[in-house]
């Protein structure tokens, strides 16, 4: 509409501006945020009210949710508007990563502040004013109060430094962590190898069949630690001889069965634990005998005490930098002619605690470390104490931690995303419990599987030499470039970015157990033959890390190259063009068809079919033709 300014002449008699009426029928639904927006289209369009339907969320919790607790359920007075909603946008930054674009997609969900804004107030600078004030690591009390009782402090969400994460990862109350996940069907994959493969069974015994994956990566985990004195050569840089690394979590909720992976940390690592008592004897008897000689003129009289070298491969979450560092630099074994570090082990049942610690204290800044351990890549200090390393090492180091989903967001946040730590990670769910017991067991003084997996433990820590897994790594790639070409059809970078690490774990996840398999052979000739069984369980392993990845950081591979390109709010289709290629698929149909609809050459077509038929989309039916076995969802 014209302005005041536009006229030459105005009575207000001639044009009147108040509608009774119009007032009376309509001013309320208006407060109440009921509008829809006017067809009339403008070269300049002002401010909209921000889309209900695209409201931020904090923990699963709507932030205009938050607003109305903070503004008791009233609307700000004529002159009570502009400060209102400064302090409004000071409480909100809190919950909107301190970002005046989310900050002000908040505010504007308000009419209000949208009348604010049509009257020219500077809403935006004040929001970006307010974001740059000091940003406590504390919310303001009045926040947490909103919060409590809007149900996030009950739903575990530790006060202070909490990481914003989306709401496709976290509601309030409950984790849905298992959303979309076939757990069960992958544990009946496995269940399905118990015959073939020493130890799936023992590993899995006492659990449900969805936690089997877990189990199975946790395993192999403890395994491929004994097992640190072998090596093997892979795709990437063939040249370099590559160890079996992990980097695990196991997430569930509280009281979901996480302790089965204390109880196969006790067995499995039952030979690094017996030597590591014999080193931590040895180190507590010296400390000892030190403080005597300080307190006692005769101990003082004696030869001066030596250090014990011996080497301790487990540390805990209040290892102190320089005795880790130490202790990992003096972990060196000769296999051959040639030495080699073995890895140190930490394993925690509450990934909090090593998060806490991580804060502060002697385990500050292991962050770089845990991210270099993945490759083994060099790190260095150099510091004037005389009891510290000097100069590079090489981190050798697996980790397994379990804790909460709301511990994983903690430690994997949007913010630090881009750190690599989360491609680095196999982060393995656990099911809820659903009401389900465990079966009545009396108890026995005997448990054979425990002992067949201590058997095999001690066995596995004697193994040494290069592992024979080159047709491994060649299905590994195989398995890789299939879905790498389909994200690149995709020009799906997220994709891309989730894909390239998944290879690895397919190696040091099955070979462990592929080894025990073929251990006969491997006793005898210090090798082994990979069949198609030991490929389908390294496939297997690649399936799981590839979806586990996509669905605890999808949202955070998205959003971090969203934000690279443009503005993160704007809403983006999607699907994939790979998804919606397939809908447009007739129920029959042939190769040409594929060329096509996907608009690609011959070969990539071969690909996509390839890769649809593994994932059970379609059918053969019979040669060059093919049927669509279900909708993709």
């Amino acid at each position: 509409m014209t302005t005041e300014q536009d006229l030459l002449y105005i009575d207000e008699e001639i044009v009147e501006y108040e509608n009774a009426e119009f007032a009376a029928k309509y001013n309320g639904e208006y407060r109440n945020g009921k509008t829809q927006p006017t067809s009339v289209a403008s070269d300049k369009p002002g401010p909209t009210r921000s889309d209900p339907a695209a409201v931020l969320k904090y923990h699963g919790i709507a932030v205009t949710a938050i607003i109305g607790k903070l503004l008791g359920g009233t609307v700000p007075g004529q002159g009570d508007r502009h400060d209102k909603m400064r302090d409004l946008a000071n409480l909100l930054r809190y919950v909107c990563d301190n970002s005046p674009k989310k900050v002000m997609k908040a505010l504007m969900t308000q009419p209000w502040v949208m009348d604010l804004i049509g009257e020219g107030d500077p809403v935006e600078a004040t929001v970006e004013g307010a974001c740059k004030l000091k940003y406590g690591r504390k919310k303001p009390e009045a926040q947490e109060r909103v919060l409590e009782e809007l149900g996030e402090m009950s739903g575990g969400v530790a006060q202070g430094d909490s990481p914003s994460v989306t709401s496709a990862t976290v509601t309030a109350g409950t984790v849905p962590q298992c959303s979309g996940m076939p757990l069960k069907e992958w544990g009946a994959e496995i269940e399905a190898m118990f015959d073939d493969y020493p130890c799936l069974r023992e590993v899995c015994a006492g659990l449900h069949r969805e936690a089997y994956p877990a189990a199975m990566f946790t395993a192999a985990a403890f395994m491929g630690t004994l097992a640190t004195r072998t090596w093997y050569f892979f795709y990437h840089r063939p040249e370099e001889e590559r160890r079996l690394n992990y980097c695990i979590y196991i997430i569930g909720d509280p009281a979901s069965g996480k302790s089965f992976a204390t109880r196969l940390y006790k067995l499995l690592l039952a030979p690094i634990i017996a030597a590591d008592r014999v080193g931590n004897d040895a180190i507590n008897k010296y400390k000892k005998e030190l403080k005597e000689r300080g307190t006692s003129s005769k101990e003082q009289k004696k030869d001066a005490l030596k250090q014990p070298d011996v080497i301790i491969r487990i540390h805990g979450a209040r290892t102190a930098n320089g005795v880790f560092i130490e202790d990992m630099c003096k972990a060196i074994d000769v296999v051959g002619n040639k030495e080699i570090h073995l890895h140190m082990l930490t394993f925690d049942s509450e990934l909090d605690s090593s998060t806490s610690a991580s804060k502060g204290g002697q385990w500050i800044d292991k962050s770089t470390m845990e991210l270099k351990a993945f490759h083994n890549e060099e790190d260095n200090q150099q510091y004037r104490n005389v009891d510290s390393v000097t100069g590079p090492f090489n981190v050798y180091w697996n980790y397994v931690y379990t804790g909460t989903p709301l511990s994983l967001h903690r430690k994997v946040t949007e913010r630090n995303f881009g750190s690599g730590l989360s491609t680095r990670l196999a982060v393995i769910p656990l099911p809820p419990s659903d009401f389900k017991m465990m079966a009545l067991e009396k108890p026995r003084t005997n448990y054979a599987e425990d002992e067949k997996l201590k058997e095999w433990a001690y066995r596995l820590d004697g193994v040494s030499g290069e592992l024979p897994v080159w047709p491994l790594v060649e299905a590994c790639w195989e398995w890789t470039r299939d879905h790498m070409a389909i994200a690149e059809i995709n020009q799906d970078k997220p994709d891309e970015l989730l894909l390239k690490r998944v290879p690895y774990y397919g190696i040091s996840i099955s070979v462990p157990f592929i080894l025990m398999r073929h251990w006969d052979e491997w006793q005898e000739k210090h090798t082994f033959t990979i069949d198609e069984k030991d490929k389908a369980l390294c496939e297997l392993v690649l399936n799981i890390q590839y979806k586990c990845q996509h669905h605890w950081f999808g949202e955070y591979a998205r959003k971090y190259f969203d934000d690279m390109l443009a503005d993160p709010s704007v809403n983006r289709n999607r699907k994939t063009k790979t998804k919606q290629c397939y809908k447009t698929l007739p129920g029959n149909f042939t190769l040409d068809d594929v060329v096509e609809k996907f608009e690609c050459d011959r070969n990539n077509a071969r690909v996509i079919v390839s890769r649809l038929k593994k994932d059970g989309l379609i059918t053969s039916e019979t040669k060059g033709q093919y049927k669509k076995k279900s909708e993709w969802i």
